[in-house]
């Protein structure tokens, strides 16, 4: 694959694809290392769980053997409390540890050992608590039988009845002093010893003893003997049956000498033991799998880290001197085109937005080639049409300085025409007036009329001269406007021209800024033409308008002039019948008056109308001074932009 071909986008996308995926990659190996971190501690905690909960497990059972031992030695109940706490903590902690390690079949197993261990003990305490219970109960009869014994009420009885049988009074004493201490010793064996064989010494000299009685009466001895047995040795016996109705304290310390319990916990301490081994092991190799996980995670993030800083900083550089070669070379183009140099050659771009930028690029030369061309042509031809333009409006200045003088010379004439009819009329008036003077008058009227005459003839010819230059003149106003139809179509041609140029610069973006410029100079240069040839043409219009107006003021002068021609022909024939009738003098000198008036009329209206004429002559003047300017103007505006262009190098463009 070659990376050139590629456009710009795909070059990025790319590489910020394959700099996406090493990223994802580390990330889902961070995350998963990350997530067996979590994991791992996760496990350590419960393993420090399973540990802690096992050790109050041996806690609790150590509080209710120390409630038990308070217990069998106080015999309290208060003592049982740590007893009781402990059984109900024990439970708990049972609980919490077998669902703690719920997905542990083994360790499951060998709590449920431990719960039978504890079962096994807390039935050994239950007996010793029972027991010690029951020893708690009998005490009461025991402490009767030793305030019995301290009472010393036996000894007391004893005593007298040996004092009593000393006396000698008493036939068979010495014998009944022995079963009596028959008795005693049957009495204290048994309440040494609790047991029933030991009161058969008790019976068998009682039953002597009581033989002996009824065979003494009611006497001293026989009173005190059986206040002994009643008071003493009877409440002894009970006493002793009832307490054996109970355990004894020595029951106690022979079954806590069997140290059943001690086997138990010590069974119970094992089997925890085992189990936080097993948890402690556990929790090594949990560490040992962090750590490994940690490692990995460590490794990978280095070295996925750094191969990914390498490829993108490798993948980057190569794309970067790709795009910048190829944009460098399009920068080298369009600083040729830049300078003018419109004949470089562009080669074929790539199929990505450097080479779309080269294509268009070299369209825009190519365009600009034939738009430069054409607008050399242009120019070529709106220089020669101002060179033309200006030699006609140089002509044309020159026929309406040549028509303003001329009519100067009219209008002086017309002025001389007036005085000469104004003075016919006073003439008139002075014939009508003398008629002696009439001849004398009417010879000199014959002679200002021949004057007249001529000078109407004169003005006639002078007037038809004129109409015929005016008429010239129409003819080349109306040819420079058709050359000016020729130069603004020119000029709105190159204002055309300049504006695709303008348009394909703007494309061109910032390698088109120069040719914009140049672009907008022409364009400007072009309005600049259509505005001068505008105004010309409306000079030309004007002056047009003013020449129709002047041709037609000369006709009517023309008119007028033929007019007072017939008027002074009848003049003079008015003059040579004025010798043959004199009588008529007044009536002709009265007509002549009236002709006179209205030929001095027709005068003063001529004379305005040349007036008129020469001033719309001195604005055709003007008008054409104005438009040879404009014209030269034109011509410079020409050179400029052959000048322009001819700053581009273009091959022959046909």
């Amino acid at each position: 694959m070659n990376i050139s071909e590629l456009t710009i986008r795909s070059r990025l996308l790319f590489g910020n694809v394959i700099t996406v995926s090493i990223l994802v990659t580390l990330c889902v190996v961070v995350w998963n290392s990350i997530k067996t971190l979590n994991s791992t501690d996760a496990m350590v905690t419960h393993t420090y769980q399973v540990i802690d909960q096992s050790n109050r497990l041996v806690n609790s059972m150590v509080d209710q053997e120390t409630g038990l031992r308070g217990y069998a030695i106080g015999g309290q109940e208060e003592y049982l409390e740590p007893y009781h706490a402990g059984k109900q903590a024990f439970e708990d902690s049972l609980s919490t540890v077998k669902m703690l390690t719920s997905d542990n079949p083994a360790q499951q197993q060998r709590f449920d050992e431990v719960n039978r261990a504890a079962m096994e003990w807390q039935k050994y305490a239950q007996e010793v608590i029972v027991l010690r219970k029951s020893i708690h109960d009998g005490q009461a009869y025991v402490n009767q039988l030793q305030a019995l014994i301290a009472s010393d009420v036996g000894k007391e009885k004893m005593d007298n009845l040996r004092a009593e049988i000393a006396t000698g009074r008493y036939l068979n004493g010495e014998a009944l002093i022995n079963h009596m201490v028959n008795m005693e010793t049957g009495l204290r064996g048994f309440m040494l010893n609790r047991e029933e064989a030991f009161l058969e010494p008790y019976h068998q000299g009682k039953s002597k003893v009581d033989k002996q009685l009824a065979s003494m009466g009611n006497s001293q001895l026989s009173r005190d003997i059986q206040s002994w047995i009643d008071d003493y040795a009877s409440s002894a016996i009970t006493l002793v049956r009832e307490s054996n109705r109970f355990s004894s304290i020595d029951e106690l310390y022979v079954k806590l000498a069997k140290k059943q319990g001690k086997q138990y916990m010590d069974g119970l301490r094992n089997k925890v033991a085992e189990i936080i081994n097993v948890e402690q092991v556990l929790m090594v190799e949990r560490k040992e799998a962090a750590s490994l996980a940690s490692d990995l995670a460590l490794m990978v993030l280095v070295v996925g880290g750094v191969s990914s800083v390498v490829f993108c900083f490798g993948f980057g550089a190569l794309i970067s001197r790709n795009i910048t070669s190829q944009i460098n070379y399009v920068i080298g183009v369009a600083k040729q085109l830049a300078k003018g140099d419109l004949t470089v050659n562009i080669e074929k771009g790539a199929k990505n937005e450097i080479g779309e930028l080269t294509n268009a690029l070299k369209a825009t030369a190519e365009s600009l080639k034939t738009i430069i061309g054409n607008m050399m042509v242009a120019s070529e031809r709106l220089s020669s049409s101002s060179t033309q333009l200006t030699n006609i409006t140089v002509a044309t200045n020159s026929g309406a300085n040549e028509q303003m003088l001329m009519t100067d010379q009219v209008a002086v004439a017309m002025n001389q025409m007036s005085i000469s009819v104004q003075e016919v009329a006073r003439n008139a008036v002075d014939t009508a007036q003398s008629a002696s003077e009439a001849s004398e008058e009417a010879m000199q009227g014959l002679t200002v009329v021949h004057e007249t005459t001529m000078s109407i003839n004169s003005l006639e010819s002078e007037i038809e001269s004129t109409m015929d230059r005016l008429e010239d003149l129409s003819r080349e106003a109306t040819n420079i406007g058709g050359i000016l139809d020729v130069i603004l179509d020119i000029a709105a041609q190159t204002n055309l021209l300049a504006l695709n140029a303008a348009i394909e610069a703007a494309r061109a973006g910032e390698q088109g800024k120069g040719f914009a410029v140049v672009a907008d100079e022409v364009r400007s240069l072009a309005q600049r033409t259509q505005d001068s040839t505008s105004e010309i043409q409306g000079l030309i219009e004007r002056l047009q308008l003013g020449t129709k107006d002047v041709v037609n003021s000369m006709q009517k002068s023309s008119d007028i002039a033929k007019k007072s021609v017939e008027n002074a022909e009848k003049s003079g024939q008015a003059f040579d019948v004025i010798t043959r009738s004199i009588n008529s003098i007044s009536d002709m000198s009265t007509q002549s008056a009236s002709a006179s008036e209205e030929q001095s009329v027709t005068v003063e209206q001529i004379n305005q109308n040349v007036v008129n004429v020469s001033r719309i002559t001195k604005e055709s003047v003007v008008g054409a001074e104005q438009t040879v300017e404009s014209s030269q103007e034109l011509v410079n505006l020409s050179e400029q932009l052959q000048n322009i262009v001819g700053q581009f190098k273009v091959k022959n463009v046909s």
